[in-house]
């Protein structure tokens, strides 16, 4: 039997067609800006599939959700499958969007309430299982572009700012920077090389427990930060059993948690999975 990995990424996510304009238009290839100051200054992302992927981590990041609305003529997809999402296209300079596809599939699991027991025991079907997957990367996704919409009602320009979108999700993972911080770029640092220090000392200082999305070379590379990444808490193992067992591979695996693959190895061998 396939696994829910591969099931899903042959599915396209719907978004709502109210956002094309607005959005998606302004800042992708995918279609003109809504002016011609927009359009030379915004076309910062390629398919419309990118505008998507930020949209979505800015939900999961809020942890908040906009259900679709129901009328299905109000809806579209990119016509690409998620597993062709970053393909290089005949596009200079961009990067495979691999270890991005991970992340998000491994965040769907953990935020959808999923019985993986009735799904073992055929109580249910991989398809409903992957069906509720998207439905909440498209909630995440709504309340992202509505996130934007908002931003854009109250300042039209201000995803036009250097670094706008780098600023919204500093905000989001480094709260000793934004502490006492409104929605206003100008309170936020003006060196983002501070922010960024800022953020790795909150992380440390954390024992980076809770952290999901922070590669290694985010961690000075000390004797005890070492240790620290290759030690497995309790929520860390019940992640890994459930994305191994929904077909991660080990390097993959090892991306997502920042730690070795010969460390992955080992605790798979001592969860009884390999």
């Amino acid at each position: 039997m396939e696994n829910l990995y591969d099931i899903w990424g042959r599915r396209n996510p719907s978004w709502e067609i109210k956002y094309q304009e607005s959005i998606i238009d302004v800042f992708c290839d995918y279609g003109r800006g809504s002016s011609k100051l927009q359009g030379d200054r915004g076309k910062i992302f390629g398919a419309g599939y990118e505008m998507f992927i930020i949209a979505f981590f800015i939900g999961l990041y809020n942890d908040k959700r906009k259900p679709l609305v129901k009328d299905t003529s109000k809806v579209k997809t990119f016509g690409q499958p998620i597993q062709y999402w970053g393909n290089l296209e005949g596009r200079f300079g961009r990067t495979s969007y691999g270890k991005i596809r991970n992340y998000i599939f491994a965040a769907l699991v953990a935020k959808t309430d999923i019985d993986f027991v009735a799904l073992d025991k055929g109580e249910i079907t991989v398809r409903k299982v992957v069906d509720d997957l998207i439905c909440t990367m498209e909630e995440y996704a709504n309340f992202g572009f509505d996130f934007i919409t908002e931003k854009m009602e109250d300042d039209p320009d201000y995803f036009f700012k250097e670094t706008a979108f780098l600023r919204i999700f500093l905000k989001f993972i480094a709260p000793v920077a934004d502490s006492t911080a409104d929605d206003d770029d100008d309170e936020l640092p003006d060196d983002l090389d501070s922010c960024e220090s800022q953020t790795e000392t909150h992380i440390n200082n954390e024992a980076c427990d809770d952290v999901i999305f922070k590669s290694d070379n985010e961690i000075p590379e000390t004797e005890s930060s070492t240790i620290i990444r290759q030690r497995w808490t309790i929520k860390e193992r019940s992640e890994l059993k459930s994305f191994f067992e929904q077909g991660m591979t080990i390097e993959q695996l090892a991306s997502f948690f920042s730690k070795t693959e010969d460390n992955v190895k080992s605790e798979l061998e001592k969860l009884g999975l390999i």
